[in-house]
């Protein structure tokens, strides 16, 4: 996906600017300080400082207590991410896992002037839960990675250390200066449902996502969360253009998708991309054959308006709960090449946009259907 500058009948690219050639590493730390749901997902968190000293000479660029009351330590490179950096946030997860409560009661004293159960409560509407020591996450931010970030991130992830990599793209518009940012690498968990405080002191919605991000699989697999991620993203943003009401599910080892209307449950009737196959990933329209009786043969009976779009072939399993699918693959993207997982990208919606509107009309057209009830 693209940004275009628009107007009138003109329409043109925007032009990536570097962000090196214009700031300093401190000017997006005082952005995020400012503005945290620049680097969690649209959510809040409150800040307790910048510039947090470690025990070994280090210091933390940027710590928040997010909606859940983890700690989130935050680096910030001004352009590539040196190999280095992962040397940093080991000792950043060193620090902050041995911090009690009474250490971030201190921090919120410096910056909110109370303890953190205090600000927090007043900030999110909602207690602070001190029956445990403070969890905590880690997130690296930067232009680009090398490679061998990546590789040690990978790594730290599928040991299960709660990190997360991002990118900050910046642009320049007239006299105007954006700057988009986006999971790379890793989970940004979903925040409880709160109310964060706006300029003027008054509690302001914050929306939600139309994705299920519990299951991010951060944890299990790196290449898996980096490939889910950037594809549920890119799904949300074309069921944004298209006006379709999205329901998705990110799984360690698939992204299952829905429209929200479809009248059988999701577990029952999803598209879904999976990684199951090494070297491919398959994509498909999966449904339990029983719940949609009619449906592989109306799918058959129309299969000119779909296959010169999506080069499926559909097969049924021959499990205990017998199922229809219709499946194509494509090779798998490298860790880190966005190019290829636009690609990848192009297939699913070539899929869903050709099968979505005879789904429609089965639903419709089909009159011999059990009613199901929508259990989305």
């Amino acid at each position: 996906m693209g940004l275009f500058i628009v107007g009138g009948e003109t329409a043109a690219p925007l032009a990536r600017v570097a962000f090196s050639d214009a700031h300093l590493e401190r000017d997006v730390q005082v952005w995020v300080n400012q503005c945290p749901a620049m680097i969690n997902a649209g959510s809040p968190m409150l800040p307790l400082g910048m510039e947090i000293p470690t025990k070994h000479g280090l210091s933390i660029d940027n710590l928040f207590l997010d909606g859940n009351g983890a700690l989130v330590a935050v680096e910030m490179k001004r352009g590539r991410a040196p190999r280095e950096v992962i040397a940093q946030i080991l000792e950043y997860a060193s620090f902050i896992s041995g911090l009690e409560w009474d250490a971030v009661d201190q921090l919120s004293h410096k910056v909110h002037g109370r303890p953190a159960e205090q600000a927090f409560g007043s900030f999110f509407g909602r207690p602070l839960s001190k029956a445990s020591k403070p969890t905590f996450r880690l997130v690296i931010a930067a232009e680009s990675f090398d490679a061998r970030v990546f590789e040690s991130a990978v790594l730290l992830i599928n040991t299960g250390m709660p990190l997360a990599l991002m990118t900050f793209t910046y642009f320049r518009v007239g006299n105007a200066e954006v700057l988009e940012t986006a999971t790379l690498l890793g989970d940004i968990p979903a925040q409880a449902p709160s109310s964060a405080i706006s300029s003027a002191g008054l509690p302001t919605p914050i929306p939600t996502a139309s994705q299920d991000s519990t299951a991010l699989p951060g944890a299990g697999n790196g290449y898996n969360a980096w490939l889910f991620s950037n594809l549920a993203r890119k799904l949300t943003e074309l069921a944004e253009q298209k006006g379709w009401s999205l329901r998705s599910k990110v799984n360690q080892m698939s992204l299952p998708f829905a429209e929200t209307s479809w009248p059988l449950p999701f577990g029952d009737f999803h598209f879904r991309v999976d990684v199951h196959k090494a070297g491919v990933v398959s994509l498909r329209l999966h449904f339990r054959t029983d719940a949609a009786p009619g449906l592989p043969e109306f799918l058959i009976a129309h299969q000119a308006e779909w296959s010169g779009v999506f080069k499926g072939v559909m097969a049924k399993s021959s499990s205990v709960t017998p199922n229809t699918l219709i499946t194509a693959t494509v090779p798998q993207p490298a860790m880190g090449d966005q190019d290829a997982v636009g690609r990848t990208f192009d297939e699913v919606a070539k899929m869903t946009e050709a099968l979505t509107p005879l789904i429609r009309r089965y639903f419709v057209e089909i009159k011999s259907m059990s009613p199901h009830k929508n259990n989305n």
